[in-house]
């Protein structure tokens, strides 16, 4: 099995990576959500509103990412059956 961690990938919004101190990083993206209050999911931004999100882990877990048409994917690799 594998696992993988994923920002939203919004136009002309490169995802900001920062360090956190031994051996971390912390990768955000933000932008305007799509997603409505309602029981349909939608597609539709809200641009009234913002919406930040990050993936936190190892410097060598989230050096690279992989690119999709909606997403950066991110490896989570597993130690022992389990994500580190």
């Amino acid at each position: 099995m594998e696992l993988a961690a994923a920002l939203p990938q919004k136009s002309s919004i490169d995802p900001l990576a920062t360090s956190l101190g031994r051996d971390m990083l912390a990768v955000v993206t933000w932008g305007h959500p799509a997603v409505a209050p309602g029981t349909k999911a939608g597609t539709t931004e809200l641009p009234s509103e913002d919406l930040a999100l990050a993936v936190i882990g190892r410097n060598d877990q989230l050096a690279s990412s992989i690119q999709n048409a909606a997403n950066y994917l991110f490896d989570v690799f597993r130690k022992n059956n389990s994500a580190e």
